[in-house]
């Protein structure tokens, strides 16, 4: 792998990082998705560093992503077992964390409920912390994964998104992977277009008149409408109580929107997520690609694996 000049030590949120930045992780992580494609698969370039999972929240995808990331690189990988360790007994985050840097750890990939525990983490570890999600808050690496993705299949002829148009609809408010694409696709100079229904919409209106080139739509139609990509975030039964339920009638989804899309997304009885690819594609061209959140990007051709959880 080609040397980087890294400028931060902890990759807590994309929000700090500029284009310059992003570009410099593209350009590694490139470097990284050949070594994958090599004969042997594996490097020597973390040889000796001690790379330890801390996930306070389920996850299978994006942790066993990570270890193997970090092996194929030649780290040593601990995974914190969370519900046997001694947080069960009370352990708070940061005496865990120190107790991991006590015991060898340099680099610590932390998932946790609380947004702002990756923080609380980088303060007091000498290592270095990657934020694997926090809360509602961000989801760094996997906005970095989607823009890879983007870039090598919708990408312009200058390495960026201009002129592209990218639409995400579903569950924004319980989303922190659309927090922190809202900042990469910005950066890589996307237009944005939001939909989803009213009640997981919250919020989301301000954040687009803060930020050009992002627009809350009051329609699906509206969004899909010339989008070169759409990401389907899935709406989740665990989150949704009260006014947010999704009734039988779709009462509550609000006017305009199309009620069966959203129904689509809702985590089916076997953990999978249903899009109905066709409806879609009627509403916005040819040209769309369909990302579905946390399993593939769909092309006319093309399956590209992706790592969401």
């Amino acid at each position: 792998m080609p040397p980087t000049a890294a400028t931060h030590r902890h990759l807590l949120d994309v929000a700090g990082l500029s284009w310059s930045d992003l570009k410099l992780l593209l350009g590694t992580a490139e470097a990284a998705r050949r070594i994958l494609g090599s004969p042997t698969g594996r490097v020597d370039a973390l040889k000796g560093v001690n790379v330890t999972t801390l996930f306070y929240e389920a996850s299978t995808r994006t942790r066993i992503s990570f270890e193997n990331a970090a092996k194929a690189l030649g780290a040593n990988v601990n995974s914190v077992a969370v519900a046997s360790s001694s947080v069960g007994k009370g352990e708070s985050l940061v005496d865990t964390v120190k107790t991991l840097r006590a015991l060898g750890s340099n680099v610590i990939v932390l998932r946790h409920e609380r947004a702002g525990a990756p923080w609380l983490a980088a303060r007091v570890f000498d290592g270095s912390v990657l934020n694997a999600g926090d809360g509602w808050h961000a989801h760094p690496t996997q906005a970095l994964l989607d823009l890879s993705v983007l870039l090598r299949n919708i990408g312009a002829k200058d390495g960026t998104l201009k002129g592209r148009r990218v639409a995400i609809i579903g569950d924004l408010l319980h989303s922190r992977v659309v927090r922190s694409n809202l900042h990469t696709l910005r950066a890589a100079g996307a237009e944005v277009r939001l939909a989803g229904p009213a009640a997981l919409t919250r919020g989301f209106a301000e954040a687009a008149e803060r930020s050009g080139g992002v627009t809350l739509c009051a329609s699906l139609a509206e969004a899909l409408e010339g989008a070169d990509a759409v990401m389907a975030l899935r709406i989740q039964r665990e989150r949704l109580d009260g006014g947010d339920r999704l009734g039988g009638g779709h009462g509550h989804l609000g006017a305009g929107m199309h009620a069966q899309i959203w129904t689509d997304l809702v985590d089916q009885p076997n953990g999978t997520e249903v899009l109905d690819q066709h409806r879609i594609d009627s509403r916005s061209g040819d040209r769309t690609h369909m990302l579905l959140e946390g399993f593939k990007l769909v092309g006319e051709d093309q399956c590209v694996e992706s790592h969401k959880a």
